[in-house]
């Protein structure tokens, strides 16, 4: 993504960086297996039976003994797929409360960080956000349904993925948080920025992806402002195209047709890396 004017504002020491781009200007934009920002998909995916930040929270038990019913993966208090629709509303609403409850605690432990001064050493600044992969779709294919198997994700077993070390905003500082994974706060709106775009635009929804789901993709197609947009779905791919170099070529393929022959300041090489597969790429 390139774009002439970007000047950035830390949240907790208001110190301004100028990352403007100033070389060419952007021929097109391809917008590739791409969720509408980390915010959106992350609440999405938060467990909203975990109240706060941790599962075992002594300090929150009670609330959290309210919430087991949204934990998908422990039918001893929650549906078996398929979900209704209005079960599904309700775990939606509870994933964004959850998300909104973080985000207070996060600008009261700000409020601790400014309260020390410059001079002092500030409480820490990092946690950990366990239950981040805990969505619907994962179990029940008919929600947001496109060609992906059920009971698996792009990280493997949601169930494990869900707590596991590495897992989506495991670790948070609390102005990533803010930036990044609060969806109330974040200013990186896929579907509000992608309005100003007026450059030719290529969406390629990948019709087994494990990830992203295909109505970010086709809200992300209608919202773009371009007129000249296409929307192409490249069938039986993944996410991340993991094992399928065929259909990754064919991704490329689709991207070339993009390329403005007047672009003058175009070049192809060869990737070779060697997770992916040796093929054409194009770099504006």
């Amino acid at each position: 993504v390139r774009c002439n004017s970007i000047i950035c504002t830390c949240r907790t020491t208001s110190h301004i960086t100028d990352w403007s781009y100033h070389g060419s200007p952007t021929a097109f934009r391809l917008v590739m297996a791409a969720h509408t920002g980390r915010a959106q998909i992350l609440t999405e995916w938060l467990d909203p039976s975990i109240f706060l930040l941790s599962r075992n929270d002594p300090a929150h038990a009670d609330q959290a003994k309210a919430l087991r019913k949204f934990n998908l993966y422990d039918t001893r208090y929650s549906p078996s797929p398929p979900y209704t629709s209005e079960y599904v509303a309700q775990f939606r609403e509870a994933q964004r409360e959850r998300s909104r409850r973080i985000t207070r605690w996060v600008h009261g432990e700000l409020d601790k960080v400014r309260a020390h001064g410059a001079n002092a050493s500030p409480p820490s600044s990092c946690f950990v956000v366990e239950g981040t992969m805990m969505d619907p779709r994962w179990l029940d294919g008919s929600i947001d349904a496109n060609g992906r198997a059920e009971g698996t994700c792009f990280l493997g077993d949601p169930r494990v993925a869900n707590d596991m070390p590495t897992g989506l905003a495991r670790f948070c500082t609390l102005p990533s948080w803010l930036s990044q994974w609060s969806f109330e706060e974040s200013p990186a709106d896929g579907l509000q920025h992608i309005k100003n775009v007026r450059v030719p635009t290529l969406v390629l929804e990948n019709s087994c992806d494990d990830a992203v789901p295909p109505s970010h993709l086709r809200g992300l197609f209608a919202a773009c402002g371009a007129t000249d947009k296409q929307h192409i779905v490249i069938e039986g791919a993944n996410h991340y195209y993991d094992g399928q170099k065929e259909h990754l070529a064919k991704a490329v393929e689709e991207l070339l047709w993009l390329v403005p022959v007047s672009c003058g300041n175009m070049y192809v090489f060869r990737c070779t890396h060697t997770a992916l597969l040796p093929c054409v790429c194009v770099c504006v």
